[in-house]
């Protein structure tokens, strides 16, 4: 974009990146509470350093580097120790990342969001409740069993008929509005 920005454009501009940046700090964090708790700190970091942005530089990048930052303290705060990073490792994620993150990922990112979010709610309430326990509450196989009386496999085996389904629904929207 390389162009200079007020504070609330390099803020509305670093939001547009918020998914992506989110599962970034995931990938350092292994935590999507923590990833997104680096991230709303980054956005803040950004919102009061919006000066220091040079408009010779692009925002993903200049965004990413402070979430990497944020997520890097975090996982200093919480092994109260020093912590060494392994610079190869994210030199080669932040490659990565910078890559694949254009603008059409994002907008096609944004679309597949969307669809998701409508083709959970045509589930069934039971369905959508284990989906969402399996995957935000990071329930066990196991555990969702006891809770349902049910076995293990049984749960396995919802667990991939649902996301068969939601696969299925969310390539027939985007499907749906690519020919639109």
């Amino acid at each position: 974009m390389n162009q200079s920005y007020s504070q609330e454009d390099l803020l509305r501009a670093a939001l547009k990146f918020q998914d992506v940046l989110t599962a970034y700090a995931y990938s350092i964090l292994l935590d999507w509470a923590l990833a997104q708790d680096a991230v709303q700190e980054s956005m803040i970091t950004v919102h009061q350093k919006w000066s220091s942005f040079k408009p010779d530089l692009e925002v993903f990048p200049w965004v990413r580097q402070i979430v990497r930052n944020h997520s890097l303290m975090i996982i200093r705060a919480r092994k109260r120790q020093v912590y060494t990073s392994n610079d190869v490792l994210l030199g080669v994620l932040d490659r990565q990342f910078d890559a694949y993150v254009t603008e059409h990922s994002i907008n096609e990112l944004t679309l597949r969001k969307q669809a998701l979010a409508t083709c959970m709610e045509k589930l069934e309430d039971q369905s959508r409740t284990l989906l969402l326990k399996f995957y935000r509450d990071r329930r066990s196989c196991t555990d969702l069993a006891v809770e349902n009386n049910k076995t293990e496999n049984a749960i396995r085996m919802k667990m991939f008929k649902l996301r068969k389904i939601l696969r299925r629904c969310v390539n027939n929207k985007l499907q749906i509005l690519e020919h639109a």
